[in-house]
């Protein structure tokens, strides 16, 4: 059931002919972007009866003005629900069907100098009537409904429900609803500073991105040419601290621990497999040859599933299986043209070598304890019980769990601390 947005209160200012109501309600239900205010309705109505009430309209912004009331000094009572980006309605506020928020128009004379009727009719002054308006300044406490394209405009403070820089779907926009600054592109919500949940800073990436940059949410770069010239420090009050980005003179290191350490730690390499070769899940795999080398930190290597018992080439588990596609971020891939041969020819794996997961392990090793080293079996991409306790090249990991076997080729995914580095 979608979570509905209530409002939290509503006021009533009345002018000549109009009423201005002030509109308060969160900008999300429950911290959940999707579930967003999608608009406010307003009722009113001459009794104060929200069953003889009629909707007057509605707004997306913290402010609605009901116009084109009669002439004269009239009263209207005023009710106002949220409704989500779901369509779901939220609760009456007021709350009671009888405690309607009151408005009351004006009356208003002319002062000396001024236009001698309380109103003027449509088209009453038109601009062949008005040569010009010369005057040193405006003063106002409220101009509602104007459209006005100006040069500059030089203020101490702007206020408002809503200011934004365009109406079309590329656009930035402040509001005192979410209390954030946004910005748009192609009607896609991409950055938000402040706002009333708790995150500072939000930021979503593209749908669509282009090959140079992998669609990424955000990029911090640091041209300094500076040892502490790195990318970006993250640091909690009493916890962690570390570095993204580290710069050369640094160690080059993409993520740096200043305070702390990593947890849960899990560490896998990328690999390239064949597209018809079969393998699952939490099985082994092996190198087969290197594809391609970048630097002294990176490489990326065939791999296929491990086939005979106790593999030398062993290179760890599969976590996840996609399609090699030209723009993947690989860190290992180097030219273009390579990337376009391989995305024919294989997909991706991420393969777990270090750090806790499972393994895929059968019964013709035998029974499991706790502690246990794991190679690889016979049985295509399972592992098996290491006979002896000593950690080997062919060793793949060591279980953290006892585990009893029904048959030999009976196959069960087992708790383990990975050791292949």
């Amino acid at each position: 059931m979608a979570l509905s947005i209530n409002v939290t209160a509503l006021t009533a200012i009345g002018g000549v002919r109009q009423i201005m109501l002030n509109i308060v309600a969160p900008v999300e239900a429950g911290g959940l972007p999707y579930l967003g205010l999608g608009s406010v309705e307003i009722w009113a109505s001459s009794t104060n009866n929200r069953a003889a009430a009629a909707k007057v309209g509605q707004t997306s912004t913290g402010q609605f003005i009901h116009s084109d009331l009669p002439s004269g000094v009239i009263t209207r009572y005023y009710w106002a629900r949220a409704v989500n980006v779901a369509g779901t309605p939220g609760n009456w506020h007021p709350a009671s069907a009888t405690a309607g928020v009151p408005g009351t128009t004006v009356a208003t004379t002319p002062g000396p100098n001024s236009i001698g009727n309380a109103e003027l009719q449509d088209g009453a002054v038109s601009t062949s009537k008005v040569s010009s308006i010369d005057a040193y300044k405006i003063n106002a406490s409220s101009l509602s409904a104007i459209s006005a394209n100006l040069g500059f405009v030089t203020a101490g403070t702007v206020t408002g429900a809503l200011i934004q820089t365009s109406t079309g779907s590329t656009r930035v926009e402040v509001s005192n609803y979410s209390n954030a600054l946004d910005v748009y592109s192609d009607g896609r919500f991409m950055l938000r500073l402040g706002g009333s949940g708790g995150i500072a800073l939000t930021l979503r990436g593209p749908l669509d991105a282009f090959v140079s940059n992998y669609g990424v949410a955000a990029e911090i770069n640091n041209y300094g040419g500076y040892s502490t010239s790195h990318g970006m420090r993250s640091r909690s009050s009493g916890g962690g601290m570390g570095l993204v980005g580290v710069s050369a003179g640094g160690g080059g290191y993409a993520f740096y621990a200043e305070v702390g350490s990593y947890g849960p730690f899990t560490g896998s390499h990328d690999a390239l497999i064949s597209k018809a070769s079969d393998v699952d899940l939490g099985e082994i795999v092996c190198d087969v040859r290197v594809l391609s080398r970048k630097g002294i930190d990176d490489t990326l290597t065939e791999v296929e599933r491990s086939s005979q018992r106790g593999q030398k080439a062993v290179i760890g588990v599969v976590s996840r299986r996609v399609a090699c596609s030209v723009d993947i971020a690989i860190a290992g891939l180097n030219s273009q043209s390579i990337r376009e041969h391989l995305a024919l020819n294989y997909d991706r794996l991420t393969i777990n070598a270090v750090g806790e997961g499972q393994i895929s392990v059968c019964g013709r090793g035998g029974n499991l304890d706790a502690g246990d080293l794991i190679i690889s079996s016979d049985l295509p991409g399972k592992g098996e019980r290491q006979a002896d306790d000593v950690v080997r090249s062919i060793t793949v990991a060591k279980v953290r769990e006892a585990v009893t076997f029904d048959y030999p080729d009976q196959c069960r995914l087992v708790a383990c601390i990975y050791l292949c580095g």
